[in-house]
């Protein structure tokens, strides 16, 4: 779903797909805020969605094609980096304690196998049964009222959209450094 509709479907009352339509309850919604904490966080691009390490090419590209430029971009592409772990942390934000649990035990699950490999899997079926738990209890009971849930829905859109427009800027840039 392209970033700027999928600000809108969050905040969206008279859509029925609007998030504040869909959720007006609560039910469910645990199970679309946790794939987009462990989609951002987790899921191979480095918790940042690979913006620092593009921020990090960018240094090394521009002396060697003489394009200084580029290290001015790669300033925007850290400061994106930093927008994104911030998205991600916002979807389960840490000052609920059932959310923040729950962002824990998906990072150590995450850890585990990736430090682990295969025999990781094996060893991490009772910490999978326990986030397993823990996801069934929050899509039955979202740990916020309706006005905090109101609250996170809006502060996630805010954040998309300004995502939104910092990746349009900084991907201008990067099209004027290289002329």
């Amino acid at each position: 779903m392209p970033p700027k509709k999928w600000a809108r479907t969050m905040t969206d009352r008279k859509n029925p797909k609007g998030w504040p339509v869909l959720f007006a309850n609560r039910r469910g919604l645990y199970g679309l805020l946790q794939p987009v904490f462990e989609g951002i966080a987790l899921d191979g691009t480095g918790g940042d969605g690979l913006r620092s390490l593009y921020a990090a090419f960018l240094d090394e590209a521009a002396p060697i094609v003489g394009r200084p430029a580029l290290a001015e971009v790669a300033t925007r592409y850290r400061e994106l980096a930093a927008e994104w772990v911030a998205l991600a942390a916002a979807a389960l934000p840490g000052d609920v304690p059932e959310l923040r649990q729950a962002r824990e035990l998906l990072r150590e699950k995450h850890e585990r196998l990736m430090d682990g490999g295969e025999a990781a899997v094996v060893a991490t079926e009772p910490l999978a049964a326990r986030i397993h738990a823990h996801y069934t209890a929050l899509n039955r009971d979202f740990p916020l009222d309706a006005v905090a849930t109101e609250t996170l829905f809006a502060d996630l859109a805010d954040r998309l959209r300004a995502l939104h427009a910092n990746e349009v800027a900084a991907a201008g840039a990067l099209g004027e450094a290289l002329g």
